[in-house]
């Protein structure tokens, strides 16, 4: 069993305040540090991770201020302006003004909540973003919508037999899409527009997901799929880190 460091812990929480490592590194240095979670108490600014034995390391936040969020329910109990973290449940995010620190939001036991007559407050607000970038950390990429007219400019690609165009372009992300009559994808893909998000892990961002298309490598160093959402298709890209630095 891995004994918990409060001084690994604290560090690892204040580099991905920094912004020095991203929530995938920082997950697996906390629990390789001994951490199995947190809780984030918003209203007293600060975040508390504990160990398998009940050792604790609380970290306060930068003094920048915090964006709160609603109050939050928790093992069937009202915690108000309280986010809980679990290594492997899905990401939340608190934004500081000196870096970004993306908590793990712990599942609800709704089984319990429904008991009780209550249920978690879960909808969407009209200002907040999606929860693919509000909760998953998803990168919005691209949105391709297909065509039959030939576009100006349009550029083709036999191996994928497609024409597209707008993407280099576009200062939000428009991407036109003219498919051949014999193009390998599904009737969806073709007709169907889709938004793009750039995603850290493919893997994990595909767990519980329906895949239209599993992954693929459209080009050296990218990794794609498609998964269906609400009767829309959505596309999710990974880039090799090698690229990444390579096109910079």
């Amino acid at each position: 069993m891995q004994v918990f460091s409060d001084a690994v812990v604290g560090g690892e929480a204040r580099s991905i305040q920094r912004g020095e490592i991203q929530h995938a590194e920082f997950v697996r240095r906390t629990m390789a540090a001994g951490s199995v979670g947190w809780f984030v108490p918003i209203a007293g600014r600060h975040a508390i991770y504990f160990g398998r034995q009940g050792k604790q390391h609380l970290e306060p936040f930068p003094t920048a201020r915090i964006r709160q969020k609603k109050a939050a329910w928790s093992f069937g109990f009202p915690v108000p302006r309280v986010w809980t973290g679990v290594p492997g449940r899905p990401a939340g995010k608190v934004r500081l003004g000196g870096g970004r620190i993306r908590q793990e939001e712990m599942s609800l036991n709704n089984n319990n909540l429904k008991d009780a007559g209550l249920a978690p407050d879960t909808a969407r607000r009209g200002h907040e973003a999606p929860a693919a970038i509000a909760v998953e950390g998803w990168r919005y990429h691209h949105v391709g919508i297909p065509t039959l007219a030939p576009r100006p400019g349009e550029q083709y690609l036999p191996g994928l037999k497609v024409y597209v165009s707008g993407f280099e372009s576009s200062p939000y992300g428009i991407q036109w899409m003219r498919f051949d009559a014999d193009a390998p994808y599904p009737e969806i893909i073709k007709t169907v527009p889709h938004v793009a998000f750039e995603v850290d892990d493919l893997a994990a961002a595909l767990e519980g997901k329906e895949i239209l298309t599993p992954p693929n490598s459209p080009s050296e160093g990218v990794t794609v799929a498609m998964i269906v959402d609400n009767g829309a298709p959505v596309e999710l890209l990974a880039f090799a880190p090698a690229l990444k630095a390579k096109l910079k």
